[in-house]
């Protein structure tokens, strides 16, 4: 079973789904490879440390919807549907041309396979304006 993890900006038709670049576990992705080839955000997304760094290409209002990523569950007792699913929320921001945008798309929780074991949490979706300031948050 899937779940969506991403975040989404739309502006005049200029559109960027933002993933988790395929990363699992507790670590962030080490690169975007060509995770975005052929996407309106191609070539505009760098990585420091984890977090995926976008430089906004227009100035405008920007529709962004945050989605955090669903937990785990343990696979022994095939409990995939008592999972927890991530939170999902939509805003509208002005974002200005040359800005920093930094974002961080939660993970999906590990799936446990021995006894005893339950899956871990899922990671919420970050997106910060410049260096501190949240837009949007979405939990795991």
């Amino acid at each position: 079973m899937s779940f969506r993890l991403f975040l989404f900006l739309n502006y005049l038709g200029f559109n960027a789904t933002f993933t988790n670049l395929g990363t699992s576990g507790s670590d962030g992705p080490k690169s975007v490879d060509s995770h975005y080839a052929g996407q309106d955000h191609e070539g505009q997304v760098t990585l420091s440390n984890g977090i995926q760094q976008w430089t906004v290409p227009y100035t405008g209002q920007y529709r962004i919807e945050a989605v955090g990523a669903a937990g785990g569950y343990s696979k022994k007792h095939n409990d995939s549907q008592y999972r927890g699913r991530g939170a999902r929320i939509v805003g509208t921001f002005n974002l200005s041309k040359n800005e920093l945008i930094q974002i961080i798309v939660g993970q999906e929780g590990a799936v446990r396979t021995q006894n005893g074991s339950s899956g871990g949490g899922g990671g919420g979706t970050f997106v910060v304006r410049g260096s501190n300031t949240s837009l949007i948050v979405a939990g795991g």
